[in-house]
């Protein structure tokens, strides 16, 4: 049986694409969240849980 996957946390630091990235996903009834603080990003993470990371892999940090 598969599992449902319907948590998926955004790392993006471009408003526009994250924002492009959200508006698509729950209009696939996901559950999407992004990174608030990117100092924290550890402490967010454990604390959504989400069942899926998308992560912009050209990060400036």
């Amino acid at each position: 049986m598969r599992q449902k996957m319907d948590k998926i946390y955004i790392i993006e630091d471009d408003q526009t694409i994250r924002n492009e990235i959200v508006q698509a996903l729950k209009k696939w009834n996901f559950q999407a969240d992004w990174v608030r603080d990117f100092q924290t990003i550890d402490y967010e993470i454990k604390q959504q849980s989400p069942d899926l990371i998308v992560m912009d892999i050209t990060l400036p940090f």
